[in-house]
């Protein structure tokens, strides 16, 4: 098994992020040079009719029964921003008044496209409008969540039935395109939101009952590219204690996954296009997360035949890093009988693995035949492999 990573789709990707944003900062710049023309007394006033709108009207539309006309208020949001209506000063604690990240989460329960479509421009023209989409937040029940999170959460469940889970397609377009908007570098990300890995809360749903894949793959594959370019990594980086977000946690869900969908999404070959991700990697890879990535391929036999089937085809850089970063645990592969996991380093690496040596100055092999355990078809693998014999002390 080896699937080339898809250079269309984050060719694709990266031309609709990069018009998405275009746009929207177009429109930006335009708002804001209305609003530099209002006085401080015209500013209030107009940003106290924005703040009236989504604590009565909008509010309304999304949680009452007596609904307003979501055409009319549309309008008058539309006429509020056009005059430089700021939409700053909305609330943004999850159990406040209103808010834009409350517009987002009650996309996931819109089933007319209208409607959607209509939801879809206010959020569009309130993040125009200099709403705080870094700080306000709606309720998820772990103290809210911002808008960009809530739009990974959609997408990283795939179509499936659930509070906050996109249930129809057009859903789940609505949440790539408040995505596309929102997403930024990593860097850019690290400084303004507090604890939030946009790749690795998207990735990390999927371990948890990923919902109809088919359906969406297209986006879905999109949304994992358009972070891959950006330089995101399927693991937190800055949030390490979440339980879903580790580097292990990627192996572990791949070894239970049958069809291996997306291992070569995670770890594509070398490209110069995904230096960006690949610099990224290469800066995470540190002994103790790897060495749990590595054991979680060989929790099962399904990781086992997917870690040998992706891996042994060709050289590959996350291999490469093992053998550099965590050399040791060759030796605890072999202790284990782990010829499956074995098979891409000796296969593509035999020169490094041929001058490897453990504290006591033991070759593969060697350390192979004075072991106890050490099955003699493993001892045959290193041996095919011309692992080397030395005596003691050379």
């Amino acid at each position: 098994m080896k699937k080339n990573f898809p250079i269309a789709t984050l060719i694709s990707a990266r031309q609709e992020l990069e018009a998405s944003q275009r746009t929207l900062k177009s429109d930006k710049a335009a708002w804001t040079a209305v609003r530099k023309t209002l006085n401080d007394a015209t500013r209030k006033v107009l940003d106290e009719q924005v703040n009236l709108l989504f604590a009565r009207d909008i509010c309304a539309y999304f949680w009452s029964a007596q609904k307003p006309d979501l055409d009319q208020v549309m309008m008058s949001l539309r006429q509020l921003y056009q005059q430089g209506a700021s939409a700053r000063s909305l609330n943004n604690y999850e159990l406040g008044e209103f808010n834009l990240a409350m517009v987002v989460k009650s996309m996931m329960y819109i089933e007319d496209r209208q409607v959607l479509a209509l939801t879809l421009e206010l959020v569009q023209l309130t993040i125009i409008a200099d709403a705080d989409v870094y700080s306000q937040k709606a309720y998820m029940g772990n103290g809210g969540s911002v808008c960009l999170e809530l739009a990974c959460v959609g997408l990283g469940w795939g179509l499936r039935e659930g509070d906050t889970c996109a249930t129809t397609q057009e859903q789940y377009m609505a949440c790539y395109q408040v995505f596309l908007w929102l997403i930024e570098k990593p860097e850019v990300m690290a400084a303004k939101y507090h604890n939030l890995d946009p790749f690795a809360l998207f990735f990390g749903l999927h371990a948890t009952g990923y919902g109809n894949y088919e359906v969406v793959a297209p986006i879905h594959d999109k949304v994992t590219c358009t972070m891959i370019s950006l330089g995101f990594l399927p693991f937190s980086t800055s949030y390490p204690e979440s339980e879903w977000s580790d580097m292990g946690s990627v192996s572990s869900f791949l070894g239970r996954t049958k069809d291996e969908k997306w291992i070569n999404l995670l770890f594509p070959n070398e490209h110069p296009l995904l230096m960006r991700y690949l610099q990224a990697w290469e800066k995470a890879m540190i002994p103790a997360p790897l060495n749990i990535l590595l054991n979680n391929f060989s929790a099962s036999n399904t990781g086992r035949k997917i870690f040998k089937a992706y891996f042994s085809p060709g050289p590959h850089w996350l291999i490469a890093g093992m053998i550099r970063h965590i050399p040791g645990m060759l030796f605890s592969l072999v202790t284990r009988n782990e010829k499956q996991l074995l098979a891409p380093f000796l296969k593509n690496y035999k020169r490094q693995l041929s001058i490897l040596q453990n504290e006591k100055g033991q070759s593969l092999l060697q350390y192979a035949q004075h072991t106890r355990g050490v099955k003699a078809d493993t001892i045959q693998l290193l041996r095919e492999a011309n692992i080397p014999f030395p005596a003691y002390g050379q």
